[in-house]
């Protein structure tokens, strides 16, 4: 066998599978007739490549006859061809042209989604700021009560909330929320109950546990798909004590020797059952030199990028050594050392409430943590 017919017998191979791919982009494509034609031309070049391999191995034993015979089926062949995979071209071509659209659809589309991407991060920063806004600007102090709070959120907006302010008969109203999920559903259910807390405030309520559970109902009848976990308490710095409810959500008391009392939560969350009982409220004292912290769990559950939480004993620790400290810097350093621990990689919004008892005004009152009862009821 010479060398042009082991080149023909290669050229009719690679003409096979040429024609099977386009047997293949028949079913891809689905312009079935198109490939059929290409798919005809080709199987009829891969014939004709026979032929000329038949006349290669035959030369010198062919008669003229057939060598005419031949030479005329391979022409037809080649004119055939021609007139197939024109054919199959002038039926394909609409794909190509499709694809075309297509791809200026894309980069429409694509440019109109930037545009969109960019009017909402500045939508985002307006209403980090707006939400930003609505919290305290600052460290509070009444007599010998020191509070101060730190937010940070993980995305632009978050759903923690805190708040703390006078109310009319003197008392200081504290509380901290944290809505489920994130972004700007959770941001606008944080916003939408810091309106409810300082109406309820209005309307001369002092009792927590009743001030939650008209919360509770009104975010019930608001039908959100989140639920909110809140501690509320009302400091009486004349009394040197407070009243505390909490749904869903504990606390932690340190007295002046470091020792810690986790104030349990005394209900299930807000926004899931309105006939829910979340009423319920205590009174505990306000010992010489404590220390209440309120945090919520994006603070003890941050982790390190390889694994390992916080913990609720290191947030702890981390007061206790700086409980000498103003209750603004025990709140930052806190919120410092996670962002440290989890290397910058926040996966929940960390917010951290302090309130700071800073001097006695009656010495003689015993304060003990223990000393904890139920708030009478009227």
């Amino acid at each position: 066998m010479n060398y042009a017919a082991l080149l023909l017998i290669v050229a009719i191979a690679f003409q096979s599978v040429a024609a099977v791919l386009a047997l293949r982009l028949n079913w891809i494509y689905g312009r079935r007739w198109a490939w059929w034609l290409i798919s005809a031309g080709i199987l009829l070049m891969t014939v004709r490549r026979a032929v000329s391999l038949y006349r290669t191995i035959t030369f010198d034993d062919i008669d003229p006859l057939a060598e005419e015979a031949i030479g005329t089926t391979a022409a037809c062949i080649s004119l055939l061809v021609s007139m197939l995979i024109l054919a199959g071209m002038a039926l394909i071509e609409p794909i190509f042209r499709d694809l075309a659209r297509a791809e200026y659809l894309l980069r429409e589309e694509r440019n109109s989604l930037q545009a969109v991407v960019k009017e909402t991060e500045v939508e985002m920063r307006m209403a980090r700021r707006v939400q930003q806004s609505l919290l305290p600007t600052g460290p509070l102090q009444h007599e010998a009560i020191e509070i101060a709070g730190t937010g940070s959120f993980v995305n632009e907006t978050g759903g923690d909330v805190f708040d703390y302010f006078r109310l009319p008969n003197g008392s200081i109203l504290v509380y901290l929320a944290d809505v489920s999920g994130h972004g700007l559903g959770a941001a606008m259910i944080a916003m939408q109950t810091r309106t409810y807390m300082r109406a309820l405030a209005e309307t001369g309520l002092n009792d927590p546990g009743v001030m939650l559970q008209r919360l509770n109902h009104f975010l019930v009848e608001d039908e959100n798909s989140q639920f909110v976990t809140m501690f509320l308490t009302i400091l009486d710095p004349a009394a040197q004590e407070f009243v505390y409810a909490s749904a869903g959500h504990p606390a932690w008391l340190l007295d002046a020797s470091g020792q810690t009392q986790q104030l349990d939560s005394l209900s299930i969350p807000l926004g899931i059952d309105g006939g829910a009982n979340v009423d319920e409220s205590r009174v505990a004292p306000i010992p010489l030199g404590s220390v209440l912290l309120l945090a919520t769990d994006g603070v003890y559950e941050a982790h390190r990028p390889n694994g390992g939480e916080f913990g609720i004993h290191r947030a702890l620790d981390i007061v206790r050594a700086n409980r000498h400290q103003p209750a603004s810097t025990i709140s930052e350093r806190l919120q410092a050392e996670v962002r440290e621990f989890s290397n910058g990689l926040l996966h929940d919004d960390i917010t951290t409430v302090v309130v700071k008892h800073l001097q006695s005004s009656h010495p003689r009152r015993g304060w003990h943590l223990q000393q904890l009862a139920r708030l009478p009821r009227k």
